[in-house]
C-alpha cells in the first residue's frame, strides 16, 4: 500500500511537471522535480485519488496533452479497487522493475518536453511517395508557431500525364492519435489526404505564388488555445506519375508569458 501511494503521488507529479514545461512555469517545474526526487514519506490518499481525478477531467475535457506513456502510467498506479476513478483493472502486476522503468521513462520525457523549439531542415530530391515526414511529434502550447521556408520546389510529370493539380501537393500537420486512421485512408482510390477530415492542411502548392518572398516560399501559422497539442508535419502527394524536389526548412516554436518566441 505504502509503494501504490507513492506511485500515486510520482504519478501526479509527473502530470505537474508537464503541465508546468507547457505552460513555461519555471517555478512549479522546479517544485514539481523536488518533488519526484524526493516523495513524502506519508501520502495522504485521498487528495492524491482527488488530483488524479482532476488530471483526468481536464485531459478528457482536451486541456492538456499528455504524452501516452504517461496515460499508461497513471493507468498501472491507479487503485485496483477505485471504479471511481474510470479506471479499468490492469490484466497483469507490473513487477517493481518495470514500474521504476516506467516512472524513469515518464520522467525522462517530461524533462525533455514539450520542446520549446526545434528547427528541422530536409531535402527531398525526385520523390513520389504520397506521405512524406518532414517534422516529427511536436508539443504546441497555446500560441505556438509554425515558420515553413520552401525553395527549389520541382515537379517531375511522365510525358503525356494529364495537366497537373497543384492543389493535390501540400503541406499538412495532423496528430499521433490520427495517424493511423490516415494509413488505412490512403488505399481508398480518388481521395486526397489533404481533404481527410483527421489532418490540418497548412498550403498547397496551388497557392505557392501567394506566399513567395524573393523567389522562397515562406508560410507561418499560429496554433490556437482550443489546437495545443502534439502534431507531425508532413508533405502529401496525391498525383499519380509526379515526382517532386524541395528544399524545407521547419521551425516550430512555443511562446513564453510575453508573447515572444521562446527559442532555447
Amino acid at each position: 500500500r505504502i509503494r501504490q501511494k507513492r506511485l500515486l503521488v510520482a504519478s501526479v507529479q509527473v502530470v505537474r511537471l508537464e503541465v508546468a514545461l507547457l505552460t513555461h512555469n519555471h517555478t512549479d517545474t522546479l517544485v514539481a522535480i523536488v518533488l519526484l526526487i524526493v516523495p513524502p514519506l506519508k501520502v495522504p490518499a485521498r487528495d492524491t485519488l482527488a488530483n488524479l481525478e482532476a488530471v483526468q477531467r481536464l485531459n478528457r475535457g482536451g486541456k492538456l496533452s499528455l504524452p501516452q506513456s504517461t496515460h499508461r502510467l497513471l493507468h498501472t498506479a491507479a487503485p485496483r479497487s477505485s471504479p471511481r476513478l474510470g479506471l479499468k483493472r490492469s490484466s497483469a502486476n507490473m513487477t517493481r522493475q518495470n514500474i521504476c522503468a516506467a516512472l524513469l521513462l515518464v520522467c525522462l520525457v517530461a524533462c525533455v518536453g514539450p520542446a520549446a523549439s526545434r528547427i528541422t531542415d530536409a531535402q527531398v530530391n525526385k520523390d513520389d511517395r504520397q506521405i512524406i515526414l518532414i517534422a516529427r511529434p511536436f508539443g504546441f502550447g497555446p500560441g505556438g508557431h509554425i515558420d515553413i521556408t520552401l525553395a527549389n520546389e520541382t515537379m517531375y510529370r511522365t510525358p503525356g500525364s494529364p495537366k497537373m493539380d497543384a492543389s493535390k501537393l501540400g503541406i499538412f500537420i495532423t496528430t499521433a492519435e490520427a495517424e493511423t486512421q490516415l494509413e488505412a485512408d490512403l488505399g481508398m482510390e480518388g481521395s486526397c489526404i489533404l481533404e481527410n477530415k483527421h489532418v490540418s492542411a497548412l498550403f498547397t502548392f496551388q497557392e505557392i505564388p501567394s506566399l513567395k518572398e524573393d523567389g522562397v516560399v515562406k508560410y507561418s501559422n499560429k496554433i490556437s488555445e482550443e489546437y495545443a497539442g502534439e502534431y507531425s508535419l508532413f508533405f502529401a502527394n496525391c498525383l499519380e506519375d509526379t515526382v517532386v524536389s524541395f528544399d524545407i526548412r521547419v521551425a516550430l516554436y512555443n511562446v513564453d508569458a510575453s508573447g515572444s518566441p521562446d527559442f532555447l
